[in-house]
């Protein structure tokens, strides 16, 4: 084993995208907007540059699993979180998120649909069967997402 770190970049599956598992592991599943948002981040945090050939890739598939409504997924499940957390990474990269934008809206418009009357935030509407709402979550990622700003919070 010696003193080589794991920095998470081998973990990068071959659909350029990270999962919650290595792809090594029996566990694994395929990778999804979530993970790989929070791998840029991580990386972008390290001082990994922007133009490397792993966040290149990872945004790439980022785009990728884009839904029209300018949301994003995780699980098919189309939700605040997943969208919030790839907002929040296009935000610590620097991208311009009008260059986001899909037929039916960018990440940000998505999340303005999915706010209720109260100002919270929906994690999915309808909520699928077995899922928590978690509004307290989905409201403070959203916030911090919407306002453009990323993790972690300084």
């Amino acid at each position: 084993m010696g003193n080589r770190r794991n920095d998470g970049k081998e973990n990068q599956g071959e659909d350029q995208g990270w999962s919650w598992a290595t792809p090594m592991n029996d566990y694994y599943f395929a990778s999804d907007a979530d993970n790989t948002a929070a791998a840029i981040l991580a990386l972008a945090n390290a001082g990994e540059d922007v133009d490397s050939q792993y966040m290149t890739s990872a945004l790439e598939y980022l785009r990728g699993v884009q839904m029209q409504s300018g949301g994003f997924s995780a699980y098919g499940v189309e939700n605040t979180g997943s969208t919030a957390w790839s907002l929040a990474c296009l935000n610590a990269v620097g991208e311009d998120i009008s260059n986001w934008a899909k037929s039916g809206g960018g990440p940000s418009d998505f999340l303005i649909s999915m706010q209720s009357s109260d100002g919270s935030f929906a994690f999915a509407i309808p909520l699928p069967e077995g899922y928590l709402p978690m509004s307290e979550k989905m409201t403070a990622d959203c916030i911090i997402a919407l306002t453009g700003n990323t993790y972690p919070v300084r």
